[in-house]
């Protein structure tokens, strides 16, 4: 997801020995843009020129260039492009989250793990835009909650992101206090341990628990969702939004071709199915999803 809008309004930062930051043209924005899609999918509109400066600053600054153009050169040599697309979705992406975001999805998938992994089958579930971590975790607790030492053979869940500073504070599973304190108490207890010492005032997510997840670095939009496998349930959730109409659509058609029959996908409160033109989806809750049996198959 974007940076926020609030880097708007922060005042111009300076570089080296009080230089302020070079001007970004309409032109070296549209480069970039394309740029940005090009690699991660994620649509800037013109209204976004001042969010992408700001967020590109440091990075100009660190490699010691003189505009944005020369940025966007880097960006089309063979010698850098790897290493620097890494740079440029982190510096662009953010990871607003929380544990037990939108709590209807956690109910719905309590209720489908209690009549569907309580019966022996072994259920698969992916969280696509996975951030640093928090909603694959709190899928964990749940059906940590739900079937207890079993979980582990029962439960499957695959969680992807393309910013790699997110993917790694995710695999370390450490948060602060204050990301906890609105949690159930009960979930509390089932899904971390609270830390001491010179970690007080953090907690670790349990082992019973992070041992439910696989992390991997993937873009959703440039790359194959196939070897990932199928799934049960797909969390998808407030990432559409940052692309454009057309790649919105393609992601979902990719999402729903790794759907097991009988599958469901999970779209955050603003995204719906219906606003992107697909047909033959049942609606089954307040963003919640599921393909008809005319879904496209998989390419």
């Amino acid at each position: 997801m974007l940076k926020e809008e609030q880097d708007k309004q922060a005042p111009p930062r300076q570089g080296g020995r009080g230089r302020t930051h070079p001007t970004m043209t309409d032109v070296e924005f549209q480069l970039l843009a394309e740029l940005v899609r090009k690699h991660t999918g994620i649509h800037l509109p013109p209204h976004k020129k001042a969010l992408l400066k700001s967020r590109l600053a440091g990075r100009i600054r660190d490699l010691g260039l003189t505009s944005y153009l020369a940025y966007q050169k880097r960006l089309k040599d063979p010698a850098f492009v790897q290493a620097e697309v890494a740079e440029l979705t982190d510096a662009i992406t953010t990871n607003l989250t929380s544990f037990f975001r939108e709590p209807h999805h956690f109910d719905h998938l309590r209720e489908y793990l209690r009549s569907h992994a309580q019966a022996g089958v072994r259920v698969r579930i992916l969280c696509a835009g996975c951030s640093e971590g928090m909603e694959p975790y709190s899928a964990a607790i749940v059906a940590t909650d739900c079937l207890g030492i079993s979980a582990l053979e029962r439960i499957s869940i695959v969680a992807m992101d393309i910013d790699r500073g997110a993917l790694q504070a995710a695999r370390k599973a450490v948060y602060d206090n204050k990301d906890v304190r609105m949690m159930d108490q009960g979930l509390l207890r089932a899904g971390f341990q609270r830390g001491r010492g010179a970690h007080e005032g953090k907690v670790r997510v349990k082992e019973s628990v992070s041992r439910l997840v696989q992390f991997h670095e993937l873009n959703m939009v440039t790359e194959s969702l196939s070897p990932l496998g199928e799934f049960d349930i797909i969390f998808c959730r407030n990432v559409l939004i940052y692309f454009d109409p057309p790649t919105r659509t393609e992601v979902v058609r990719k999402l729903a071709a790794q759907l097991r029959p009988g599958g469901f996908i999970y779209l955050g409160h603003s995204e719906s199915i219906k606003a992107l033109g697909l047909t033959g989806w049942r609606t089954l809750g307040t963003t919640i999803y599921q393909p008809g049996s005319g879904r496209e198959e998989k390419g």
